[in-house]
């Protein structure tokens, strides 16, 4: 070999100091590489260069991998800013000109919202307004207000300067940043049973927060519900209460973030209070009767406060609004449409592509398509794909160890997390496919007894309120997908 040959070789990856220098060497070993293109007795020349593009590359992502490492927060919110941008390009670099979307639910929304902040201030009080139910007016808890924001904004244009003109943009801008810091707590949730695995949590972290079904609650129109961070911050608490179950001190805290959650979800939406509320409750039954059978009082005693908090934060925020609403003397106790099947969850959906979807998906749905976009609750091919690899892993251990069954039951009984929230997943599942469900796989029908709701809905008439009983699998999503 000669000395021209060798000094081609001669930069090692030791001599890479950072990206900029790695760069520079890339271009000159670049141009050198068009040069020894054109003449083909140079071959050992150019698999030289070859050899050290490939040593380069490895350099320039090793680097990139080591930022994205050491800074995992910068990149979740740089490429959620990314995806939010592609996604919703129009409304982000002109918010003042464009809606999510402009038609049904979603333009009174955006009608409400904008009418309640730039009113004159109502004789009927802070809460209410003109522009709806004429001549009467409503009042912002019953007209999907975003009573949080809506109040927030109003104060602002009436006391301090006039938004009026940008109304849009901010209603826009509100909930594409709730949607921008929602990766970061996931990563902040799942991050403690993956904490060598970064990477994978950084994509687990983005990929979840897009494929929840409530991310197209911004296009049906319904956009106080596609808040999913909420839904997150139940995770968080799930995971408090069963610290508090292996012994760590943290009733107080664990309670005044329940309330806080159950109360200001509430002025977000009023289904929020149910929603939120009912996989807690779930969750504090399950460890209570674990509490009794194992005969243990201080922990009844405990998961009964958090269970009070959970019930007063949502008995409080009624207060509220009964005793700022006029016409709850002329409301309706109870509402129609409950069972209504449109607006329940069909056990299908998890397996049944939306329309937009272009993968054939891994298991074949009996329905074509879910009407309702209330009902739309697919888990995607990488869940599916997950959940029959787990399935058929678990079997595959049951039968090919000895004792597998054995060694099986001992892992559930030491798995009361995963257990408690497989239970309280699959009730709340029950609860949102309505009072009667039908299969359409088989021919199966029945009385849903599974469902909370199933023995009261009868009896107290505000449960009939929420008779959007679909909306209740949002969260079974989010905790399957963690």
């Amino acid at each position: 070999m000669s000395n021209e040959e060798i000094n081609l070789v001669e930069p090692s990856l030791t001599k890479i100091q950072d990206i900029e220098s790695t760069f520079r060497i890339f271009s000159i070993d670049l141009q050198l590489w068009i040069e020894l293109s054109t003449h083909p007795s140079s071959g050992l020349k150019l698999g030289v260069i070859m050899a050290r593009f490939g040593i380069i590359f490895s350099a320039i992502f090793s680097q990139i991998y080591i930022k994205i490492i050491a800074n995992p927060i910068i990149t979740i919110w740089t490429l959620q800013l990314i995806c939010i941008c592609i996604a919703f390009n129009q409304v982000v670099f002109h918010p003042d000109a464009f809606m999510f979307t402009n038609s049904y639910d979603g333009l009174k929304n955006y009608f409400t919202f904008y009418q309640y902040v730039i009113q004159e201030a109502s004789p009927m009080g802070l809460w209410h307004y003109t522009q709806m139910n004429y001549p009467f007016g409503e009042y912002i808890f019953f007209t999907d207000n975003t009573p949080f924001l809506a109040l927030l904004m109003r104060f602002i244009h009436q006391h301090l300067f006039d938004i009026s003109h940008h109304l849009v943009a901010i209603h826009n801008y509100f909930f594409l940043a709730l949607h921008l810091i929602l990766p970061v707590f996931i990563y902040k949730l799942i991050k403690p049973s993956y904490r060598s695995q970064i990477l994978f949590i950084i994509i687990m972290s983005i990929g979840i927060t897009w494929v929840n079904p409530q991310v197209q609650k911004f296009i049906y129109g319904v956009f106080n519900l596609s808040i999913s961070l909420f839904s997150v911050f139940v995770l968080f608490i799930l995971k408090d209460i069963y610290r508090l179950h292996v012994g760590e001190k943290i009733i107080w805290p664990t309670a005044l973030k329940i309330f806080a959650l159950i109360f200001l979800s509430g002025l977000f939406h009023i289904y929020y209070v149910p929603i939120l509320a009912l996989p807690i409750g779930l969750f504090l039954l399950y460890f209570s009767i674990l509490s009794l059978t194992q005969k243990s009082w201080s922990g009844l005693a405990k998961y009964a406060s958090l269970g009070l908090s959970t019930a007063l934060a949502g008995i409080l925020l009624l207060v509220l609004i009964n005793s700022v609403d006029s016409y709850a003397a002329l409301r309706r106790p109870g509402a129609q449409g409950f069972g209504y099947d449109l607006w329940q969850f069909a056990p299908e959906a998890i397996i049944t592509p939306y329309v937009f979807n272009s993968i054939v998906p891994l298991l074949k749905s009996c329905i074509t398509t879910i009407v309702s976009s209330e009902s739309q609750g697919f888990l995607g091919n990488f869940m599916i794909y997950n959940l029959l690899i787990g399935l058929t892993i678990l079997v595959g251990y049951i039968l090919g160890k000895r004792n597998g069954l054995k060694s099986f039951g001992r892992a559930i009984r030491n798995s009361k997390f995963i257990i408690g929230l497989i239970v309280t997943m699959l009730i709340v599942y029950a609860t949102a496919s309505g009072p009667f469900v039908k299969f359409c796989f088989i021919p199966l029908s029945f009385d849903n007894w599974f469902s909370v709701f199933y023995f009261f809905y009868k009896k107290i008439d505000i449960i009939t309120q929420f008779r959007c009983l679909a909306r209740f699998h949002g969260l079974d999503f989010g905790s399957y997908s963690t």
